[in-house]
């Protein structure tokens, strides 16, 4: 994981095929069937979850363990988030860590070694500056050559080539189908937005579930079961802690899908698990007032207390 020297030629890369082609995050949920996988795999997924704060709290402390015990099992594309996480992070001598991981990751064959270095390069991940860009274009471009459809999403997104960004949807990556969607959506181009909505959706991308619930809310032809079950899919399946709060006001309100106030507590708690702060007010506001859920004045002052030790403005409303 952390050698004491490292030396990473680039000529010995440059010669080394991309034998692995794969976007680890396409078949991650927040609570994978962790059953019928090698035990180094398992390993790998959880350091996944908890570095992306799916289905559970955000925790890079342990994800960084789960990857470096799944790198002792010999998982090597666990090297790949390992060496990420440890920029990120700053821990001691991140540099050659990041180095030397990467560049095993690389001579086994991952393409998706290069695609992270690049958004590494990118500055795409929090606490890290734009590095080198020309690094981050030959990176994509080889990752690209290899087939990888996730490396022809970051040229599309973040390099601005609309060709790319379409052509990774026509080839089936869910996150560019729901990148160009959601674009379309926020523009207020629902018509435009469905269909790309519907193709994320159906090439797997559980994210999308909630915006394509949204966007058949916005249509005039919407039916509103209908969007009411695409918006508890994508709140559920995506394990993104801002939806279930957003799902859960909708089914507290009951404006636009059908009233549910018991489901939107439990949205509130699962959102509340998770440290986010939103669902930890909206958990407190149903507590204090009984709302799908017994009233437990002194429970709800606990959940309050959270709000006003960050010093939250919203929970001194």
């Amino acid at each position: 994981i952390y050698p004491r020297k490292i030396n990473c030629p680039k000529i010995i890369l440059n010669n080394v095929p991309i034998t692995n082609v794969s976007y680890p995050l396409s078949y991650l949920t927040p609570f994978p069937p962790h059953s019928n996988l090698p035990n180094n795999e398992v390993l790998f997924q959880k350091g996944l979850q908890y570095m992306k704060g799916l289905g559970v709290a955000k925790n890079y402390n342990l994800s960084f363990k789960f990857f470096a015990e799944a790198i002792l099992k010999g998982c090597s594309k666990s090297r790949v988030y390992l060496a990420v996480l440890a920029c990120i992070t700053k821990v001691s001598h991140y540099q050659q860590i990041y180095r030397y991981n990467m560049f095993k990751a690389k001579l086994n064959g991952h393409s998706f070694a290069y695609v992270e270095e690049a958004k590494v390069e990118l500055g795409l991940y929090e606490n890290l500056s734009p590095g080198n860009k020309e690094l981050a274009i030959f990176d994509l471009e080889k990752a690209i050559e290899a087939g990888d459809l996730y490396a022809l999403y970051i040229k599309g997104r973040y390099l601005e080539n609309e060709e790319a960004l379409e052509e990774a949807s026509q080839n089936g990556l869910g996150k560019a189908s729901y990148f160009i969607g959601k674009r379309y959506l926020d523009m207020g181009q629902i018509s435009n937005a469905i269909p790309y909505l519907e193709k994320a959706v159906s090439q797997g991308h559980n994210k999308a579930n909630y915006f394509l619930g949204l966007a058949l809310l916005y249509s005039k032809d919407g039916n509103q079961e209908q969007a009411g079950s695409f918006l508890s899919r994508g709140a559920n399946l995506s394990g993104n802690s801002n939806l279930m709060v957003r799902y859960g006001l909708e089914l507290l309100e009951g404006d636009r899908i059908s009233k549910n106030q018991s489901e939107a507590v439990s949205m509130f708690i699962k959102a509340h698990d998770m440290r986010n702060i939103q669902g930890t007010l909206n958990l407190a506001i149903c507590l204090r007032d009984g709302i799908g859920i017994g009233m437990d004045k002194s429970q709800a002052a606990s959940l309050f207390e959270i709000g006003l030790q960050k010093e939250n403005p919203l929970f001194y409303k």
